[in-house]
């Protein structure tokens, strides 16, 4: 049976592996799906099929949110005030996407409450929900959880409207 235009293909590559191709709409470029039989590939073109008839970005989802996140607050400079772009930036930084380096001890603890390395597409409400319950209790003061909240949804909202997150 053919597929139609758009529909995706499947063929065997050279090297044994299955390969579907897709078009997404989104990005306007080709999806690659791989697997090791027809019968797992055609399983993946079918899910990425669906979620492309529902408006779902397919994503490759290599994007992280710490890279996201710089990258928003990169944009976000030319609409804000310097000092609000300061405060996103230590918050950023400090809380969400800490990466360690020579003035962390030996340890350090934010290290691992950090959710910068989780990829964007993957990032669920539960990891949102349990990044703010560990930094209530490791001291963290609940007007600044509530700032880290807030730079989130604003982000992801963003995010949302780019088309490189199914929903927030």
């Amino acid at each position: 049976k053919k597929r139609g235009k758009g529909e995706g293909s499947i063929y065997q590559r050279n090297d044994g592996r299955w390969c579907a191709q897709i078009f997404d709409p989104t990005t306007q470029r080709r999806r690659y799906l791989y697997g090791a039989t027809r019968a797992e590939v055609n399983d993946k073109l079918e899910v990425a099929t669906s979620k492309r008839r529902q408006g779902v970005p397919l994503g490759d989802g290599r994007l992280r949110l710490g890279a996201f996140l710089e990258s928003w607050l990169s944009a976000r400079e030319s609409k804000v005030k310097p000092r609000t772009i300061e405060s996103y930036r230590y918050l950023v930084r400090s809380h969400i996407a800490h990466e360690c380096d020579d003035d962390c001890k030996a340890g350090c603890e934010q290290k691992r409450d950090a959710m910068g390395r989780i990829q964007l597409v993957r990032l669920s409400p539960n990891d949102v929900d349990q990044f703010l319950s560990r930094k209530l209790a490791a001291g963290l003061s609940p007007r600044t959880v509530g700032y880290l909240l807030a730079l989130l949804r604003h982000a992801l909202r963003t995010a949302v409207k780019e088309g490189l997150v199914g929903r927030n």
